[in-house]
């Protein structure tokens, strides 16, 4: 296997982002449900459910008193989300790479890469949004259900439909994009900058296995690039679509004056352990499965 650097299609970049998003989904979800528990710790509280003391006390608590089943609560609107979500990243930036190498014929400055995952980002918020409204709002449920995790999403999407319309799905879409625009970017430029590095001087002679853990380094990097960047607008985000129906009624302003003025800038922070552990491990799998898969999509088309 060897990096990509960006080549290939972006109906190529569309296929592997998909196959990357269902390895990131599996491998890091347990650790995405303890960072939106730490993060409406306050909603909770309010309702009379559990709090938590940091990461372990949360993943403690919720096996004790949900099982292990707990930390995979909300899976599946991700999973199924996952495969269009990160295919749309990925092509979004690929589209984003073609304004400035229409002929992939040079390297692209650490700027141009950044612009071009933006453009990822922009793509990835419109599909997210809906799909994470509907998980934060499973994740936070600390009863035990005997229900299937589809009746379930069938259930929440409903009850937002029925309370709020089609533009329930959408709460949350302004802060989404202020998240994924430039965390975007970040993780985009990241890996590729890092994976130049890694690979100077050194890409003919890689064994498979040397370049797995290349591309491993690279992408869990850019994934903490990534959520550093996005924490902060995450938490609103969190907040914001999973609060009663007129608590926040400018949205992620007025959650943001709420959390300063009762939690101060810490606020913006909690579950950034959970958080950077999850980047690191997901993004890791993810780059590794988006760059088998395009190695595999590029030999097929030169085959023909």
């Amino acid at each position: 296997m060897s990096a990509s650097d960006g080549g290939g299609s972006s109906f190529h970049h569309f296929v592997a982002g998909g196959l990357g998003g269902s390895f990131s989904v599996m491998s890091g979800h347990p650790f995405d449900t303890i960072k939106v528990r730490l993060q409406t710790m306050h909603h909770a509280e309010v309702l009379g459910q559990r709090s938590f003391n940091g990461l372990l006390d949360c993943a403690m608590q919720t096996v004790r008193h949900e099982g292990a089943r707990g930390l995979f609560k909300g899976l599946m609107p991700p999973l199924l989300a996952s495969v269009p979500a990160n295919a749309c990243f990925f092509m979004g930036s690929a589209f984003g790479r073609s304004f400035f190498n229409k002929k992939e014929e040079k390297e692209l400055a650490s700027h141009q890469l950044f612009v071009a995952g933006c453009f990822g980002g922009f793509s990835l918020a419109l599909v997210t949004t809906p799909v994470e409204r509907i998980k934060c709002i499973l994740q936070t449920r600390q009863e035990v259900s005997t229900r299937s995790q589809i009746y379930c999403i069938w259930d929440c999407g409903r009850t937002i439909f029925w309370r709020e319309g089609f533009k329930g799905f959408y709460r949350g879409l302004c802060v989404t994009f202020v998240r994924d625009i430039p965390s975007g970017g970040g993780f985009y430029m990241t890996y590729y900058a890092m994976l130049r590095a890694l690979n100077r001087g050194d890409e003919e002679k890689s064994s498979k296995l040397k370049s797995a853990l290349r591309v491993m380094a690279a992408g869990g990097t850019a994934g903490v690039v990534n959520w550093i960047l996005a924490i902060a607008p995450d938490t609103l985000k969190s907040r914001v679509q999973t609060a009663p129906p007129g608590e926040y009624p400018r949205g992620a302003r007025d959650a943001y004056k709420h959390l300063m003025a009762t939690e101060g800038p810490r606020g913006l922070f909690h579950g950034l352990s959970a958080v950077l552990i999850r980047a690191f491990v997901s993004n890791a799998f993810c780059l590794l499965g988006f760059e088998i898969a395009i190695s595999l999509l590029t030999r097929g088309s030169a085959a023909t």
